[in-house]
């Protein structure tokens, strides 16, 4: 970087330091020796742009510059899985929860079928909500993963060790296998439940236009047929929180737990 006194052409009186082209915000641009072009930034603005700049640097160099290890990373995956387990199993309940108020439709056709036509109508709004998080939830869980695998790989390029490198990577093989049975299941999960709900929304047009005792049993097998998809729903649920779990429990490092209160008691106790 070369500074230079000269007055600049466009931009006023003062001196200027010279760049290379497109490092800086281009204010005015002058043809330097030998055809190389500079840009010509005020050196007031170099100073200022420091004097900001330092604290930024020397913050980061504080704080970002040691990335997670694979350990937190690892932690932080798990987390996920257990949200999403936790997620999975609210929309677990509320698929039963819609089948029933659906079934009742059909049980009280002749008495009160209004009531229960709103109970499903609530309920299948409220499951299809559900699933938008139980989604959002295995995408953040993906994510973290990812992350996770990401830095396993960087991990292995530091490991000089063959030996010990082999064993790494024979290990992660088999956590990425666990993680692929998972993938797998969300997919199945979430195929099983879209085809699932399209039923159910037709049925609900189907009953907002005639919801009278003949207009319910026209449609009864089909609700009965739409009890049977749920059962299959559920299971595919039930099978992606198991493949999870599993691999939830393939990442967990174990800690210590913490002394009963009792136990802690009859130890004092013998002590004296």
């Amino acid at each position: 970087m070369r500074a230079d006194t000269r007055q600049g052409r466009n931009r006023g009186s003062g001196p200027y330091v010279r760049f290379p082209p497109r490092t800086m915000l281009e204010w005015s641009e002058t043809l330097g020796p030998h055809g190389i072009r500079y840009l010509e930034v005020p050196v007031g603005f170099v100073r200022t742009a420091a004097i900001l700049l330092v604290p930024c640097v020397i913050a980061f160099a504080a704080s970002g510059c040691v990335s997670p290890s694979g350990q937190q990373r690892a932690q932080v995956t798990t987390t996920e899985m257990g949200a999403y387990s936790t997620q999975a199993a609210t929309l677990h309940k509320l698929v039963d929860q819609t089948v029933e108020s659906l079934n009742k439709i059909v049980s009280e056709r002749a008495t009160n079928p209004r009531a229960h036509y709103d109970a499903f109508s609530k309920s299948l709004v409220a499951m299809e909500q559900q699933m938008g998080r139980t989604a959002s939830s295995a995408k953040r869980m993906n994510a973290k993963g990812d992350a996770y695998f990401q830095t396993w790989d960087l991990e292995l390029g530091t490991i000089t060790n063959l030996e010990i490198r082999k064993r790494s990577e024979a290990r992660r093989s088999e956590v990425m296998a666990a993680y692929a049975k998972v993938d797998v299941a969300q997919q199945a999960q979430k195929d099983t439940f879209d085809k699932f709900v399209a039923n159910l929304r037709d049925l609900h047009k189907c009953l907002r236009t005639d919801l009278t005792p003949l207009g319910i049993s026209a449609v009864t097998d089909l609700i009965e047929k739409a009890g049977v998809e749920a059962k299959h729903v559920k299971a595919k649920i039930d099978t992606a929180v198991k493949e999870v779990e599993a691999m939830r429990a393939s990442l967990n490092v174990p800690a210590p737990q913490p002394t009963p209160a009792n136990q802690t008691k009859n130890t004092e106790t013998n002590s004296k």
